[in-house]
């Protein structure tokens, strides 16, 4: 299994971050092609307090060709193209292969 991990700094807007991505990216990223499932909320450090990255999304696939595909489909560049909706940057995003 391949993980594609989005991390996102602290928004401009954290109340309209929260609620659009919960309500509106989050249901439209679900059903990416290939997706096996997926986690996302808010980051926090260890001890509570604040962490480097504000949000996390990741997503379990098959392979890194098959987040690639996704990624590179129609429906992918779709959630792609919704991030600007809720977020001022952009996003690092890493893929972490299992080993």
């Amino acid at each position: 299994m391949t993980k594609l991990v989005v991390l996102y700094k602290e928004p401009k807007d954290p109340a309209h971050f929260g609620k659009y991505y919960v309500d509106n990216h989050a249901p439209l990223a679900s059903k990416l092609p290939g997706l096996k499932n997926y986690y996302c909320g808010p980051a926090k450090s260890p001890d509570g307090g604040a962490a480097p990255y504000y949000w996390m999304f990741s997503a379990t696939f098959d392979s890194a060709q098959a987040i690639a595909d996704s990624l590179g489909s129609e429906y992918g560049k779709k959630v792609l193209a919704d991030i600007p909706n809720y977020y001022d940057g952009d996003p690092t995003v890493l893929i972490v292969e299992d080993v």
